[in-house]
């Protein structure tokens, strides 16, 4: 938009100026095409595009939609190598406030599914207050900033919805520093986000092969990794209510979440579980001649080891209380009197054996009002 630029040599010579002096500069790690620029400039944003191929091939482009609506993010694939969009939620009248933080995980998962993989996708989320930008916005209608909560949910629900990249909008004293809040106080809640996340790198940038989470109930986000052979899970709740599901991964069982208001639950998917048992257990014992029904009560612990989306093993010790005393073919000695309670044998056991999954569990939901 500078006074010098008047057509599209002009625009070339700008660019290549500008490309030019800084491509080799170590702090670079990409280049901002466009942000929310409408549909009718694409001719010209593919044509930028273009240039930078030829001018800068090291460095990637990045461009933000103008909209969130799957339809209208695919109209920007050929602009850039990585596009994003960035939904607001907090502190404003539009749309995404009628959704509610649920608006980050729905732009995310139109923009990701408008790339169909072709592209990588870099989400912008909210850390600024209104306020900085609309003065009375506070009075008028409550505008504040993302606390840290909500901000953590923010990220995390992008990263679950697919995105392969985050920048928060906006790294600016004035953008933070609104409300009573100081620079430093947000900051730093900003940066405790982002370390929760940094932490997860090698998992996240995972490129192994990783089990689908199949039918998500509404108000959750939920998104598996493979790293060096384990399976993670990344669950995330986008509302203000407590949220708990059962979530099936293909091939690879299920796994139960309880999530607090806009909680977040990132763990590995253990292949063993520990289990108890206990139940009824029947037979016949023969001795001293006669032979005798007897039913008992089997206690145990063991463990179960998936070795395929389908077969376990497991192993398990047992222990049967007996309601008799014929087990080892000697009634009551005469200096030990049983009863039904007392003085019967008990069993013991290891057991080994292999399970198999000829059903699939289904997704459950406690909150169905929100169907």
């Amino acid at each position: 938009h500078a006074a010098y630029i008047r057509t599209v040599e002009d625009e070339w010579r700008a660019v290549t100026n500008r490309v030019l002096a800084f491509r080799d500069h170590p702090a670079v790690l990409g280049w901002y095409m466009s942000d929310e620029r409408p549909v009718s400039q694409i001719d010209s944003l593919v044509r930028h595009q273009r240039w930078m191929e030829e001018l800068d091939p090291d460095h990637p482009t990045w461009t933000v939609t103008l909209g969130s609506a799957e339809r209208a993010c695919a109209d920007y694939a050929d602009v850039s190598d990585a596009l994003g969009n960035d939904p607001y939620p907090i502190g404003i009248r539009r749309g995404w406030q009628k959704q509610g933080l649920a608006s980050v995980a729905n732009a995310t998962r139109s923009i990701v599914a408008a790339m169909h993989g072709i592209r990588s996708v870099v989400q912008v989320p909210q850390v600024f207050d209104w306020c900085a930008f609309r003065p009375g916005a506070k009075e008028d209608y409550g505008s504040r900033a993302p606390t840290r909560e909500e901000m953590r949910s923010m990220f995390w629900q992008m990263v679950a919805c697919g995105a392969n990249g985050i920048i928060a909008y906006t790294f600016n004293e004035k953008h933070l520093a609104v409300n009573g809040r100081t620079f430093e106080e947000r900051w730093a809640d900003i940066c405790a986000v982002g370390e929760e996340i940094r932490a997860r790198i090698p998992v996240i940038l995972s490129v192994e092969p990783a089990p689908e989470v199949a039918d998500v109930p509404a108000g959750l986000c939920a998104r598996t990794w493979r790293h060096e052979g384990k399976v993670w899970l990344l669950a995330v709740n986008t509302e203000r209510e407590p949220r708990a599901a059962t979530l099936r991964l293909k091939g690879t069982g299920s796994a139960r979440v309880d999530l607090p208001p806009l909680g977040v639950d990132f763990r590995e998917k253990k292949r063993y579980t520990p289990f108890l048992t206990a139940g009824l257990t029947a037979g016949l014992v023969t001795g001293e001649g006669k032979t005798n029904f007897c039913w008992g009560i089997p206690l145990g612990a063991g463990f179960k080891v998936r070795i395929s989306p389908r077969l376990n093993a497991h192993i398990a010790m047992l222990m049967t209380k007996t309601f008799s005393d014929e087990l080892d073919g000697i009634g009551d000695p005469e200096w030990i009197k049983s009863s039904t309670l007392i003085g019967n044998d008990w069993l013991a056991a290891i057991r080994i054996g292999l399970t198999v999954n000829f059903l699939q569990r289904c997704v459950e939901c406690r909150n169905q009002d929100s169907w």
